[in-house]
This record gives structure tokens, sequence and C-alpha cells, in this order.
């Protein structure tokens, strides 16, 4: 069991994250509150000072699970599924920037989910196809970045009022066998699965061995025990597949950034 939450340098638009623009004072509370690691969810990270944080990091004996890059996308517009050729190098660009600090952390993985974007398809634009095969090519562009630093890329499904394509699990599942890269696997997270799944624990045994990531967040987007998701019943799915991977917050810090970390640290270790 890897207990981890979901950290950012700065308020961001985006912000299921806690102890956002605290992130040095965050990382310090998860070592007090008993957690294994953090993710860390930077828009850029040539824009910090990456060595102390990976000092301070060691130094209370955490590692990172996870680099989060969706701000590139929510702040910058940065996207894998852009077919403009400036657009796209970009955001592959960055995405490698993000690879070589996941490295400097020690191999955390690199999470594209807001970052593949939204296909628009517009009259005389390019076609939903079109875009979806940009997103595919820039995904094996980072993997196979990524796969010579020790660093493992996931793909994270968001659910349908945050993006357009890749809803589901077995929407995850299709895009990892278009992939076809042995260095790119699933991040499940409970809240987009709430919305978008008939059974969580059936999508999750759909998935198997090719889920190494989990974000277990509650029905209402706070802390795990904050809503009404089965927990019981994900676990159990989880344990049934062999599950190793962190288990981590990406939550809304509701009722204050200290409750909602607690409260997710608390409840994982009651109910593992």
């Amino acid at each position: 069991m890897i207990v981890a939450i979901t950290l950012c340098p700065k308020k961001a638009s985006f912000a299921p994250m806690l102890f956002t623009g605290r992130m040095e004072h965050g990382i310090r509370r998860a070592a007090e509150l008993g957690c294994d690691a953090v993710e860390l969810n930077v828009q850029n990270p040539t824009l910090i000072d990456t060595v102390a944080i990976a000092e301070l990091i060691a130094s209370l004996g955490l590692t990172v699970t996870g680099i989060g890059t969706g701000q590139a996308y929510y702040e910058e517009g940065l996207s894998i599924s852009d077919t403009d050729t400036k657009v796209h190098e970009a955001a592959i660009q960055r995405l490698k920037v993000q690879v070589d600090f996941a490295q400097q952390l020690g191999g955390a993985s690199v999470i594209i989910g807001g970052m593949r974007g939204k296909l628009d398809g517009s009259p005389g634009g390019n076609s939903w196809s079109e875009q979806r095969q940009a997103s595919i090519e820039g995904t094996r562009a980072a993997a196979d970045y990524a796969a010579g630093r020790g660093v493992r890329v996931l793909i994270e499904p968001i659910n349908r009022y945050e993006t357009n394509f890749i809803n589901s699990i077995a929407q995850g599942l299709e895009y990892l066998d278009e992939i076809d890269h042995s260095n790119v696997s699933l991040l499940a997270d409970t809240f987009h699965m709430n919305i978008e799944e008939v059974s969580l624990a059936d999508s999750i045994l759909a998935a198997g061995e090719r889920l190494t990531y989990m974000h277990l967040v509650d029905s209402n987007r706070r802390a795990t025990g904050m809503g009404h998701t089965d927990f019981k019943a994900v676990i159990g799915a989880l344990h049934e597949i062999g599950y190793d991977g962190p288990l981590c917050a990406e939550v809304i810090p509701l009722p204050d950034d200290e409750t909602a970390a607690r409260q997710h640290v608390e409840f994982v270790r009651a109910n593992w």
C-alpha cells in the first residue's frame, strides 16, 4: 500500500489538489500525516526549484508517485491532440520536461489526463480521427522518451464533462491497444469512474494488470469516505487483481486541506 496526496506549487483554475500554492508545506504535512508519497501537479518544472523539492522529499522519507501534467493544457492550451504543429510539438516537449522531472525524483510516473485536450472536429478543420491520431503519436513520443529514463507514462480516463474522448476504463484500455507501447499503462480515478462506469469493481477487474495507478476520490470529489462511493467494492477488486500501486488523493480541499489530507490517509489505512 502506497498512500499519497496530490500537491501543487501554485493556485490553479483546475484545483482538485491539496495545499495549492504551499507545496513545500504540503510535502511536510504529508510526511507528518503518515503518507508514503506525494503526487505533484506541476505546469512547467523549469519554473520551480526542482533540486530543492527533490531534496526536501527525500529528507522526509517520501517518494513521488506521479507527475500531473494537466495544468499545461488548462492554463496554456498545450494538448497532444492538437493538429497545429506548433502546439502539438510544444505539448510533446513539455511532456519530455515532465519526464526529466520525474526521473530526477526517482522515476515517478507521468500522467496524461487533461493534456489530451478535447476533440473538436470543427467544420473545415481536422477530423476527430486526425486529432485522435495526433494524441496517439504524442503519447508514443512521450513513452519512447520516458522508457529510456525509467519513467512510466499513464493514461487517465476523464469523465465526459471535462473531455470528449477516453472517458471510461474500457475506452482507456482500447486506447492502450492502439498505442501498443509497453511503457504506457492506465490510471483509474474513482471520481471519474463514478460518472462513467456501470460498476467500478468490474471495470477494475477488466483493467487487471494494465492498471498501475489509482486516484481514490469520493463521488463528490472530496476525500475518501466523504461521499457515497462503495470503496469496499473498489478495494476488494484491487486486491483481486493484485494491485500494489499508489492510492492517491486527487481531491478538492473541503472542508480544508488539512482535514481532507488526514481523512484520506486514515480512511485508506483503515480500509485497505
